[in-house]
Order: C-alpha cells, then sequence, then structure tokens
C-alpha cells in the first residue's frame, strides 16, 4: 500500500469514529488543525515509510509482431535432426501441445538477421516476460516476448571469429552471454571469447561490456597424441550461468584452448560473478573435472547444482578416465561466499551409474541425471539419485544412445526429452516429495525428435 493510501486509511479512520449521522457525539475527537496541502512526507504521521525506497519498475517486454502468442506460463521444447530446429511449446501441466512450432529454421520474421539452425539450445533462465533462443552456428542470441514480438536479434561473434555461445541470463536491462570458445590473439578484447559478454537486452545489441574469464584457464600437464607426457593450454570455456542474488555462478568446463591438440585439463570450478561489478573469483571443485554444466536448486535460491563430466587425457570416450573425475556438486553461495554442501562423485566403482549428463535438482537431495549408452549396443537410462547416500535408482531407459535430452520441472511435472527412432516423445512425470511418478507421454513435433525442454 503506498503512504497516501495508508494517510487515507487513516483519516477515514478517525472520522468514522467521531461520526455526523446517529452515532453518540457527546465526547468528540478534536481533529486539530491538519493542512491538506501540506505534502504528505512532510507530515510526519507516516514516519519512516515515506523515505522506503522506489519499488523496482515492473518487468516489460516490447518489441515488433513477429510469433503467434504463448501462454504465459508452460513449457519450450527444442526439437532437432541437427540440421534443422524447431521449437513448440506445451502448457503448463505439460498434458497438451500449445504450439508445434512456434518458430523453427524456416521462419523468416521481420527483424531476424539469420534463421535458426541445427545448433540451437535455450538459456538456463529464460527472460522476464518472454523468451531467448541461443543459435550455437550462427553465433546470435534471439529474444521474443510472450506475445510474439521480436525485441531483437544480436551476433555474438564476427565474420572471423566463432563465439559458440552457451547460455545468456537477462535482468534488468541487461544481459550476459558466455563464450565459449578463446580468441586471446584478436586485437579488439571483446572479440577474445572465454568470458561474458555484455548486453542491452532492451535493445538486443552489445553494450561495449565483457568480464573476461580467460584467466582461468592455464597450463596443465597431460598427453600427446603419442601418450608422452607435455604441457596443455587450458581454456577456461565458460559455460551455464545461474543468477544467485546479486551473483552470478558460471561453470567452467577448462579444458583445452585446441581441441584437436594434446589431451589435459585443469581442476573442475565455477566463477563467482558480482554483477554490479563485474569483478569474479574462481572457486575449484576438488576431484572433479569438466564443470561447465550448472542449474538451480529448488528452494530459496541460494543453491546450485553443479555436473562435472569428466575428462580423460588420454582420449575423449575413455570412459574409465572418465569417471576418475566425473560427478555431482550442490553449492551454497551466500554474500559471495561459496560453500560445497554435498559432492558425490561417479568413481572408479563400477556399482555407480555413470549418470551426470542433463542433471537436474529435483530437491536437495534428489537429482535426475542421464546415463549415455553405447551407440548400436545400448539405451540411455534416465537415473534418480540421492546425492546424500549415492543411492541410485533407474527410472527409465530409451532404446536409443544419446536420446535422452535435457530436462525441465514446472510445479509438479517434470518433461524429459526422448528422441529415440522408436518413439520420439516427452516423458511426464509428476514429483512429490517422496516420489517420482511416470505419468504418459508427449508427443510435440511430427517430424523432428525433442532434444531439450525448458520451463518458462
Amino acid at each position: 500500500m503506498n503512504p497516501r493510501s495508508l494517510l487515507a486509511l487513516s483519516l477515514a479512520a478517525v472520522l468514522a469514529a467521531c461520526g455526523d449521522d446517529d452515532g453518540d457525539t457527546t465526547d468528540p475527537i478534536d481533529m486539530g488543525a491538519v493542512d491538506m496541502e501540506v505534502p504528505i512526507a512532510d507530515i510526519g504521521l507516516l514516519g519512516d515509510m515515506a523515505e522506503l525506497p522506489d519499488m523496482p519498475p515492473a518487468p516489460t517486454c516490447e518489441g515488433e509482431d513477429a510469433l503467434d502468442p504463448i501462454p504465459e506460463s508452460g513449457f519450450l521444447v527444442v526439437s532437432s535432426d541437427f540440421s534443422s530446429t524447431a521449437v513448440g511449446v506445451v502448457d503448463a501441466d505439460g498434458s497438451a501441445v500449445d504450439t508445434e512450432r512456434w518458430i523453427d529454421s524456416g521462419t523468416t520474421a521481420p527483424g531476424l538477421v539469420a534463421a535458426i539452425s541445427g545448433d540451437v539450445v535455450l538459456p538456463t533462465t529464460q527472460p522476464p516476460l518472454g523468451a531467448a533462443i541461443i543459435d550455437r552456428s550462427n553465433d546470435t542470441v534471439t529474444r521474443f516476448c510472450r506475445s510474439g514480438a521480436l525485441v531483437g536479434q544480436v551476433r555474438v561473434g564476427t565474420d572471423t571469429v566463432s563465439a559458440n555461445p552457451q547460455d545468456a541470463l537477462f535482468i534488468d536491462g541487461t544481459g550476459w552471454v558466455s563464450r565459449y570458445e578463446p580468441h586471446p590473439g584478436e586485437s579488439a578484447p571483446l572479440d577474445q571469447g572465454s568470458d561474458l559478454l555484455g548486453l542491452d537486452s532492451e535493445a538486443m545489441e552489445r553494450d561495449g561490456t565483457r568480464v573476461d574469464l580467460s584467466e582461468y584457464g592455464g597450463t596443465a600437464s597431460g598427453l600427446d597424441s603419442e601418450g608422452d607426457a607435455t604441457d596443455v593450454t587450458v581454456a577456461a570455456r565458460p559455460q551455464s550461468i545461474v543468477q544467485v542474488g546479486g551473483h552470478a555462478v558460471v561453470g567452467l568446463d577448462r579444458l583445452p584452448a585446441d581441441f584437436f591438440g594434446a589431451r589435459g585439463h585443469l581442476p573442475g570450478a565455477v566463477a563467482l560473478v558480482d554483477l554490479a561489478s563485474g569483478e569474479h573469483e574462481l572457486h575449484e571443485i576438488p576431484g572433479l573435472a569438466n564443470c561447465g554444466s550448472v542449474s538451480p536448486v529448488p528452494g530459496d535460491g541460494g543453491q546450485v547444482l553443479v555436473a562435472c563430466g569428466g575428462y580423460s587425457n588420454v582420449a575423449f570416450g575413455d570412459t574409465e578416465g572418465e569417471r576418475e573425475n566425473a560427478g555431482l556438486a550442490r553449492l551454497t553461495v551466500v554474500a559471495g561466499d561459496v560453500t560445497a554442501e554435498a559432492i558425490w562423485r561417479v568413481g572408479a566403482d563400477a556399482a555407480n551409474r555413470f549418470a551426470v549428463r542433463g542433471a537436474m535438482a529435483l530437491d536437495e537431495d534428489r537429482v535426475l541425471a542421464t546415463v549415455w549408452g553405447e551407440f548400436g549396443v545400448s539405451g540411455d537410462e534416465l537415473v534418480l539419485i540421492d546425492l546424500g547416500t549415492g543411492d541410485q535408482e533407474v527410472v527409465v531407459s530409451a532404446t536409443d544412445a544419446f536420446s535422452i535430452g535435457t530436462p525441465a520441472r514446472l510445479g509438479d511435472v517434470v518433461l524429459v526429452p526422448n528422441a529415440s527412432t522408436d518413439a520420439a516423445n516427452l516423458w511426464r512425470f509428476t514429483v512429490t516429495a517422496d516420489d517420482l511418478t511416470e505419468d504418459g507421454t508427449l508427443a510435440v513435433d511430427a517430424a523432428f525428435p525433442p532434444r531439450a525442454v525448458h520451463a518458462y
């Protein structure tokens, strides 16, 4: 309630107590001299309430008409054959498709510099009142309103430098995009990558700012193609961005700057970035590696889940080596301090399923994650993990390998994409404090299999 309304109610209460019709007015209250022309802040009736700070403006989203409107809340589903992509919309209870193709690779809306390619992801957190699309192939970030209006599209790379954008965070008219590829030789700092690139998120254009995270790369001991020891140049390779209060937690892969050269890595870590000042610091997660995936933990907003895919200096796909430093970590961020609350490691124990892909926290202890199958041999498994006990339970299995994608939760509904050739659809689950119950499937796109789901 604003101060003027409060004053009006106070005066109304006083007048009602006085009475002017049938009530007994033998002992009227003396109002004294109240000058209604005096500014409200000078009356003194409200005390310190007149000094309350202004409330932040309500978020808005404006742009040029481009797409159909979508519901105020629901799920966005990315479906793709890796050549073309479509983004569909599912209603908030996960039971029906609202729009099969809200946008796809054939969309040529006004203001779009480039149509979306076959390598498209969505931000970990969608912008207020809208949706954003990150196109890694085109190095673009496109923002829409839920009304279907196009806010704008910005290119975060150049004609000669690929940025490989991974995630985007939108807050209070600003935006930050994580750029995965390092280009330290570029003369213009804004093109050097391995950073967070600043945006004016209302105009959808670069704002000239950058948070340089390249110092979190370095030199690591590794192996060359012959298996001999060598020094390896490692890049920070920032990936996911999750806001916690006035900070952003940025996942870092810390892998070779040249993926085709010698293999080596630095310890798993996240960067904590002050969103107001741009200052940042490194927080390592001992014993884990390749920790670029970060997602929120349901609750008070002060915790994040970090999924570390592991890394082998021997070769890509060396599962035994990757298991040694793969796992999950739940971190608490309070006033700029980061604390590891729980760490689960895959390790060498064969009884532990290698479940770290597409990890999503259901609460502080329970995590849904995927075990990749072996191509042509076995399908993926969706696994429920208890971070406290290490217990694992296979929830459901897919027919094909590399087919279970990124899940999403809205309320008590969880949707998980399954791109298996014999059953390309979404699994629907109902989650409670004690259980996760399978609740049917839903097909979204007739041509493209679903790869990822995001709630908005």
